[in-house]
């Protein structure tokens, strides 16, 4: 016979996955009558509370179940809309056609601005950035020809300092020397040095 191994409880399902699924469920109900089976009427209640909160039931079969034991809790004398509503996790209508299906719009269009004019805007901004521009330039220059030590010149500053500190330290030693020749210091220097 055909679709024997989809076929459960007298329901035929789509996929063998659905037809497990719902084996899943007719053994939930087995379990579920061998457990708590009590003629008690708030015993009942709690199990399909139970049952509806924790979403047990995946299939037709379970969901028929619940379906039974809520008619029942109903005719005991439970007020229907003490009730939890059984949860039914499948969509039944389809749209066929795409031109039937008109989806909600959730985003908003975006108010269009007007747009400036584009001229003045494009002249404007070739001038600032012309000023910008001589600005940089200035800056490069004030850095190069500053004194103070920058990335631009330090070495060639650094370098005329120390040519700078030579120079005045050889015109100074020449100086001393001249001073002492004419005092007469070196010769006497020299002697005093070799005698201790």
């Amino acid at each position: 016979m055909e679709g024997e191994d989809r076929q459960v409880d007298g329901f035929l399902f789509q996929s063998t996955e659905d037809a497990e699924k719902a084996r899943v469920d007719v053994q939930k109900i087995a379990f579920l009558h061998s457990r708590f089976d009590s003629a008690r009427i708030q015993d009942r209640q709690a199990i399909y509370e139970k049952a509806v909160e924790n979403r047990i039931f995946r299939t037709i079969i379970g969901w028929d179940y619940l379906a039974g034991l809520r008619r029942e809790l109903v005719e005991g004398g439970i007020p229907d809309e003490e009730l939890s509503p059984i949860p039914v996790d499948v969509l039944f209508t389809r749209t066929i056609r795409t031109e039937e299906y008109v989806p909600k719009q959730r985003i908003r269009p975006v108010a269009v601005k007007p747009k400036p004019d584009i001229p003045y805007m494009t002249i404007l901004s070739v001038a600032i950035n012309l000023i910008l521009a001589v600005l940089v330039v200035v800056m490069f220059l004030i850095a190069y020809y500053s004194d103070t030590d920058n990335i631009l010149n330090y070495k060639e500053n650094v370098t005329n300092r120390y040519a700078t500190w030579q120079q005045e330290l050889t015109e100074r030693e020449r100086a001393v020397r001249a001073k002492e020749r004419e005092l007469g210091l070196e010769q006497e220097m020299e002697a005093t040095s070799d005698g201790e």
